[in-house]
């Protein structure tokens, strides 16, 4: 009898011991997509510099600053390449790539979170608001 009891004793010990010795997964980790946007909405940006067809056009843009909430955008001094306003989404989930307002592809790349990033996007002629027609890359820096 004691026997059975000992055995059963380290059953229940080694039963508990499992249950509340496992450590619980966190469901709350944020996708890939989702922390970048979160990075992303961090900081306001501003440019270091901004090239349109590889002319630099920085002094065009010295008051510029871009900031982001959720999957939307603002921007003060960003005419004629950006809106004032406007959307983004990730192009097929890729952190690297993001269509602003549903017609222009963006890629990002050098992105440092709070830090930096490079945004390269071609406004055409059937996306232009007015002018500004050509490949801009805005070499952007965080203002922490």
């Amino acid at each position: 009898m004691k026997k059975i009891n000992y055995i059963v004793g380290s059953l229940l010990l080694v039963g508990l011991i499992t249950f509340f010795g496992c450590k619980k997964d966190n469901p709350t980790d944020p996708s890939p997509q989702d922390q970048r946007t979160n990075d992303m909405a961090a900081s306001s940006w501003s440019a270091e510099s901004v090239t349109l067809d590889g002319t630099d056009v920085t002094a065009s843009y010295s008051n510029f600053s871009l900031t982001f909430s959720g999957k939307n955008y603002s921007t003060n001094n960003g005419a004629p390449a950006w809106k004032a306003s406007g959307t983004y989404d990730f192009d097929n989930g890729n952190v690297n790539s993001i269509i602003l307002d549903g017609n222009v592809t963006a890629t990002i790349s050098g992105f440092v979170a709070g830090e930096k990033m490079t945004m390269r996007f071609t406004i055409t002629e059937e996306n232009a608001k007015t002018s500004g027609v050509g490949e801009y890359v805005f070499s952007l820096v965080a203002n922490n």
